[in-house]
């Protein structure tokens, strides 16, 4: 994918091409993926390892 830009300060070019896809399906996720997720998300660090 190119976008044309100006630029002002010359970038390497493999970050200039770098292109990140986002995409969804159509599924709908499960309760219970929904809650494994959740508590996967509970249980990882917080940055510098401040949790409340």
């Amino acid at each position: 994918m190119n976008t044309p830009t100006e630029d002002t300060i010359a970038i390497h070019n493999l970050i200039e091409r770098r292109w990140s896809p986002r995409a969804f399906r159509d599924e709908s996720i499960s309760e219970a993926q929904l809650a494994t997720l959740f508590e996967a998300a509970r249980w990882a660090p917080s940055a510098m390892n401040e949790q409340p």
